[in-house]
């Protein structure tokens, strides 16, 4: 509901229990794209933090970047079978996103978004920390079952492919389903659905 409302040049999200750490965050994004009108939208790194156990620990980036660069380019083969954000991190062109494209989907989530964006335009990765995703039992998603989450996923990954039909949401799809047939018969030993 929030989309209809967008006044700016630019959209960076902090959901209500992630916070940013980096004071020049948005101004380091904001220059980069303002230096680079081809790319849709940017990210950088950030923490994850495991209220329940106690842990804090690193995104899943190290593997695409390479020591002391100071980004990546991200384009939809990488969104989809490398790596891993969360949407804190994230700040796109308003130009280049559609405020209707959520209404075409019923499970509408932060990949969609991403995908479509990448479609319309480059994407970047910087190497700096400037956020920290807080995970709890709270959260709406945490608060499900593990097979739940797993069902929400495929929901997720087969409603993506079937709208775009492309080899990238296909893998996304085949990848979601492996994993949860993996979950469902090694991890939670039940029969599987899948």
């Amino acid at each position: 509901y929030n989309y209809s409302r967008v006044k700016g040049k630019y959209v960076a999200y902090c959901e209500g229990d992630d916070y940013w750490t980096d004071s020049k965050k948005l101004q380091k994004q904001v220059d980069f794209m303002e230096a680079h009108p081809d790319y849709s939208i940017c990210w950088h790194r950030c923490r994850l933090n495991y209220i329940d156990r106690g842990v804090v620990t690193d995104d899943n980036c190290d593997a695409i970047l390479p020591v002391r660069e100071e980004g990546v380019n991200i384009d939809l083969s990488t969104y989809f079978t490398q790596w891993s954000t969360q949407p804190l991190t994230m700040l796109f062109r308003s130009s280049m996103f559609d405020i209707h494209r959520p209404d075409k989907y019923r499970y509408y989530r932060d990949q969609h978004e991403m995908y479509h964006l990448l479609k319309n335009g480059k994407g970047y990765l910087f190497s700096f920390f400037g956020g920290v995703y807080v995970q709890h039992e709270g959260g709406i998603f945490s608060s499900l079952s593990w097979s739940s989450r797993g069902d929400v996923g495929v929901q997720v990954a087969r409603e993506l492919y079937e709208q775009n039909k492309d080899e990238y949401t296909l893998k996304y799809y085949e990848d979601v389903l492996q994993w949860q047939i993996y979950s469902e018969g090694h991890v939670l030993k039940k029969k599987l659905k899948y």
